[in-house]
Formats: C-alpha cells, sequence, structure tokens
C-alpha cells in the first residue's frame, strides 16, 4: 500500500503545481542581477582602495582599469552571456510546460 506522503510534501506539490515558466525565468534574472550588483559593489570599492593609494580608476566612477579592469569587464561579459542564455533556454523550453 502506497503512503500518501506528509502534509510538507503535499504542500510542495501544491506550490509547484502554481509555479509558471515566467515565475522561473523571472527568478533566474533576479539571480543574474543580484550577480551584475554584487560585481559593481565589489568593483567599486575595489577602485576606492586603489584610488586611496593613488592609482588613477578607470573610465567611469567606480570602475577599474588595467588587469583588474580587464577582470571586472569579463566578469560583466560573462555574467550578461549566461542572462542572455537563460533566457533564451527558458523562453524556449516554455512552451511545453507542464505544471
Amino acid at each position: 500500500m502506497k503512503r500518501a506522503g506528509t502534509p510538507a510534501d503535499r504542500r510542495a506539490a501544491a506550490a509547484l503545481a502554481q509555479l509558471r515558466p515566467s515565475d522561473l525565468r523571472g527568478t533566474a534574472r533576479l539571480a543574474v542581477q543580484a550577480t551584475a550588483g554584487v560585481t559593481r559593489i565589489v568593483e567599486g570599492v575595489h577602485q576606492s582602495v586603489l584610488t586611496r593609494l593613488g592609482l588613477p580608476g578607470g573610465a567611469g566612477p567606480g570602475q577599474s582599469r588595467g588587469l583588474t579592469g580587464m577582470v571586472y569587464r569579463g566578469i560583466h561579459g560573462v555574467t550578461h552571456l549566461v542572462d542572455q542564455g537563460l533566457q533564451a533556454t527558458l523562453l524556449r523550453w516554455s512552451p511545453g510546460w507542464t505544471a
């Protein structure tokens, strides 16, 4: 005889039944934006420390230059590519979504 599951299992199943593709795309977009935001904050702090040491900054306020700037630009670029890839994949996947 099969057990019906715990109340927590039933609540989790009910919550998943309510999930829509747009929810997943929105969550992915939010995660990518959070990653980009944290990267900008870290770069700004990094550049503030370098400015305090008398080293020049990058093209804009809070931006780094040189090798450090190249690394941050790479992180921003990869984050953007991940966002595009996630959104394209989830958009393509959503027509076949069955919750």
